[in-house]
């Protein structure tokens, strides 16, 4: 069972008073699992704008394994729950294909895959089920956060991933669902 509490205690752990205020856990596709946040005055509406624009720049710049951004928000890092087992199996895959005597070209930059909830590959972290993104000061050193956002992956990423393989997606709602019974002439 996902225990929102501890969640929220695990994220609030990594946060500082004025430098590292916000941690938020969220899917790909933008859903807010849990937050933790010392600023008081922050309010939904900019927690909301905050997914937003990790979601964005993780579509955008995810390149091995994390993405970074300086934004009016502050640095905002994002990085995929990944467990400590697939990132080796991605390392090792990694290095052993890329042997100096292959002649094959890379592949072309697939588009960014969506949230497919049932068919989740942990070896990827692109297809991650839950990604961690970070927002501080401009005065936090990138590395900082990168140690502390990484200390709470592998704090949380064995449960949360399997958890996250048995999510499944809710039915579209009747109201959402496009009606062509009207037709215009």
């Amino acid at each position: 069972m996902l225990n929102l509490i501890s969640l929220r205690k695990g994220l609030s752990s990594i946060l500082s008073p004025s430098r590292m205020h916000t941690a938020i856990l969220f899917t790909p596709s933008g859903d807010l699992i849990a937050h933790a946040t010392n600023n008081t005055s922050i309010t939904k509406e900019q927690l909301r704008v905050l997914v937003g624009l990790a979601t964005e720049i993780w579509c955008e710049t995810s390149e091995d394994g994390i993405s970074m951004a300086e934004s009016e928000l502050g640095k905002i890092l994002i990085v995929p729950m990944q467990s400590q087992s697939s990132k080796r199996e991605s390392r090792i895959g990694r290095h052993t294909s890329r042997s100096p005597s292959s002649s094959n070209t890379s592949p072309p930059p697939q588009p960014y895959p969506m949230f497919r909830m049932n068919n989740v590959d942990s070896d990827s972290s692109s297809s991650s089920p839950f990604l961690i993104a970070l927002n501080a000061t401009d005065d936090v050193e990138w590395a900082e956060m990168q140690m502390k956002a990484r200390g709470v992956v592998n704090h949380f990423a064995e449960p949360l991933l399997e958890f996250g393989t048995r999510l499944v997606p809710p039915p579209p709602s009747p109201r959402t669902i496009p009606r062509m019974t009207d037709r215009f002439y």
